[in-house]
């Protein structure tokens, strides 16, 4: 844990140095459209990042409240703990929000139980009212099947080396380990768990959280819209999930 820990405190100063960054504007100008431009709408932000969304929605006028996970996401017991929060724990009550926002490939594709992904999916779920939606995105599963995900993975590494990829198709899961340098320049390196989701599997797990319209769409950085099909070629996925 105290690795992870310092591994991301290294890295969110270099955060907004990386082209993640890129295509915010763009991305919450698609968020807008989907919520027509209703200002009386509550949002929720869910992620560990600095709140790329939030920032830039609330610049625009919104309700929008960013929701950090911390470090101890990683461990079982926090994130098991979630579902056992009483409402009196929160500054907000559960059900309350009229739109869910989530990195899921960032916050729970990188956990090693999938029980884990799942409940943290079921925690965003919890948040929304009974005509909530959700906007999220995640590692499409159809990727790896057809394409060599370890060039992808070290070619496109920020701010450090991916390497020793192993790729457990009965999982859908990459695990690689990640070289970084600390902030006192010393070398060190985190183990990565990337799992990815299928459509169809997606789309059962939405299903089974009582969300009836799915949509789901190739994610392209900075260029959120529905008319991108998503494809074999596409590394992440875009889903739109309406109760």
């Amino acid at each position: 844990m105290k690795k992870y820990e310092e591994f991301f405190n290294h890295y969110k100063k270099l955060y907004n140095d990386n082209n993640i960054n890129n295509g915010i504007i763009s991305e919450v100008d698609f968020i807008e459209n989907e919520i027509y431009f209703d200002k009386s709408i509550k949002i929720v932000d869910i992620g560990k990042g600095p709140g790329r969304h939030s920032i830039e929605l609330a610049k625009r006028g919104y309700n929008v409240l960013n929701i950090g996970f911390p470090y101890s996401i990683f461990n079982k017991e926090s994130i098991l703990s979630l579902n056992k929060m009483d409402e009196k724990n929160f500054i907000f009550n559960k059900n309350e929000f009229d739109l869910a926002i989530i990195h899921y490939e960032e916050d729970c594709s990188l956990r090693e139980e999938e029980e884990l992904n799942f409940i943290a999916l079921s925690f965003a779920e919890s948040l929304l009212n009974n005509k909530g939606k959700l906007i999220f995105t995640t590692l499409n599963g159809l990727f790896p099947l057809f394409n060599t995900v370890k060039n992808f993975i070290v070619h496109n590494a920020e701010k450090g080396i991916s390497k020793e990829l192993i790729l457990d198709l009965l999982e859908l899961q990459d695990i690689s380990f990640f070289d970084f340098f600390d902030e006192n320049e010393i070398r060190d390196s985190v183990i990565c768990y990337d799992r990815s989701y299928i459509p169809s599997e997606i789309a059962w797990l939405l299903k089974s959280l009582n969300f009836s319209k799915i949509d789901i769409l190739s994610c392209k950085r900075g260029d959120w819209s529905r008319i991108n099909k998503l494809t074999t070629e596409d590394y992440e996925m875009l889903i739109i999930a309406e109760k």
